[in-house]
């Protein structure tokens, strides 16, 4: 089972002009790194998961994790209108390292 003790923050995605700005996100996952941070939360409530495609998502995690550190927990909102999108989500997402 996983330890959820701590404290885990939400990261938002960051856009500009309709793109994720990959750039940002690293500042932001960068700044993280000077708290004791359990972990980071991707794609949750506040990180515009659903105005993402499904390609978006990948991407997003794949470029964050690079910026998170290895023993932080990531945690990744798998929120789809299918069940089986939310599975599949979830399986990339612990082969990416959440």
């Amino acid at each position: 089972m996983v330890d959820l003790s701590g404290i885990s923050v939400p990261i938002v995605t960051p856009f500009e002009y309709d793109k994720i700005a990959y750039h940002y996100l690293s500042e932001n996952l960068q700044f993280c790194k000077n708290f004791d941070l359990k972990g980071i939360v991707l794609l949750g409530s506040s990180g515009e998961g659903a105005a993402l495609s499904d390609r978006e998502r990948i991407e997003f995690v794949e470029s964050a994790i690079k910026y998170i550190s290895e023993d932080a927990l990531v945690i990744i909102g798998s929120a789809f209108h299918s069940t089986q999108q939310s599975i599949d989500f979830l399986k990339f997402g612990k082969e990416a390292g959440a």
